[in-house]
């Protein structure tokens, strides 16, 4: 999303295209967004590069003058073969000028804060479709003419911005509207976190591989000579505490992911203990069958309950046959993807339904 509202950004005249609904085997999700300027360069992709060339076409008959459109790109249009879309998906785009620069300049405010905001783009009725909403948490601006309908379109977004995700929004009819409001919501919302604990051999290659995946991360162990940036170049943050200490001072939430590769019970217990009874989405250990068993012993003489131990994954990873550091840090992201988009971790060749995750 920073990369799409520094070119919303530009001085340069643009258009907005936006994926709007997805279905099937569609390779990006809905809120994924590309902007076409003026002067011919071209920011981001609605699809893996199958309908972007037709969709930029689309986009400059928007800026010539047009209206704002929507168009619908699928395995049972004539066209679909021509643009290159042999995924055997569908999507729907909304193409529309950009919004006004005191909306973009709102956003990019916001995000470079990492303050959760949203960009609203209205997809029907056609009387109002490309009118855009800039929504922070405590400010709204743009409208669309009537102020009741921008307040249920600006909770909706809010909703979205909470949940960390974009999406599509319905506003009812009722006294003021005569028909639903449809409109898509780009959330962009502070990285996740990853906070890796233990300072050993697996820590470097796990530190890249979240990175890579779109982490934040942090890094932290108690001995100094071991936490030290020149170690760990790719972490965001590095920092020398006691795991526990660290953790009951800094904020989590249903998106952080906490991977402990600390082998001392002294500071793993205690770190585990807090970790399941925090907020964080995924924790993990990393440790043999073996000393899984010692350790799960362990968090009950500290008084978890199992419901909380169950919590755990550990030993961490999907089962890759995984040995050096860096197929092991590959084995603990691939897990944390399945747990964080509900996949199963099977090979897609023993599954049915659609490949590519989001909204049909």
């Amino acid at each position: 999303m920073r990369e799409i509202l520094e070119a919303l950004g530009s001085p340069v005249s643009c258009a907005l295209v936006t994926v709007t609904r997805t279905l099937h085997s569609s390779p990006r999700p809905v809120g994924s967004s590309m902007v076409v300027r003026a002067d011919g360069s071209i920011i981001g992709n609605v699809s893996a590069g199958c309908v972007d060339g037709d969709a930029v076409l689309t986009a400059e008959d928007v800026l010539a003058g047009g209206r704002p459109v929507v168009t619908r790109y699928g395995v049972s249009d004539e066209t679909a073969m021509s643009v290159g879309l042999a995924c055997g998906g569908e999507i729907d785009l909304v193409v529309s000028p950009g919004p006004a620069p005191a909306l973009v300049d709102l956003l990019r405010g916001l995000e470079r804060e990492e303050v959760g905001c949203a960009l609203v783009t209205v997809v029907s009725p056609v009387a109002l479709r490309g009118q855009h909403l800039a929504v922070g948490p405590q400010e709204v601006r743009g409208t669309t003419g009537a102020p009741a309908l921008d307040s249920a379109l600006a909770e909706q977004a809010r909703a979205l911005v909470e949940c960390g995700r974009s999406g599509t929004v319905t506003v009812a009819p009722d006294d003021t509207q005569a028909e639903p409001v449809d409109a898509v919501v780009q959330v962009a919302v502070p990285a996740p976190r990853m906070l890796i604990f233990g300072a050993g051999a697996f820590a470097g290659p796990l530190v890249t591989a979240a990175r890579l995946v779109g982490y934040r991360v942090t890094l932290c162990d108690a001995r100094a000579a071991f936490a030290t940036s020149a170690r760990f170049p790719d972490a965001d943050e590095v920092v020398v505490d006691w795991p526990h200490r660290y953790l009951a001072g800094t904020v989590l939430d249903s998106r952080t992911v906490l991977c402990s590769l600390v082998h001392d019970p002294k500071f793993e217990i205690p770190l585990l203990v807090a970790a399941l009874r925090s907020l964080a989405g995924y924790v993990g250990a990393l440790g043999s069958r073996r000393t899984h068993a010692e350790r799960v012993a362990a968090l009950r003489r500290a008084g978890l309950g199992e419901e909380e131990i169950a919590r755990l994954r550990a030993p961490i990873g999907l089962d890759l046959g995984a040995a050096s550091p860096e197929e092991t840090a590959i084995s603990v992201v691939a897990e944390v993807i399945a747990v964080r988009s509900g996949g199963t971790g099977r090979e897609l060749r023993d599954t049915t339904g659609r490949i590519h995750g989001g909204s049909t």
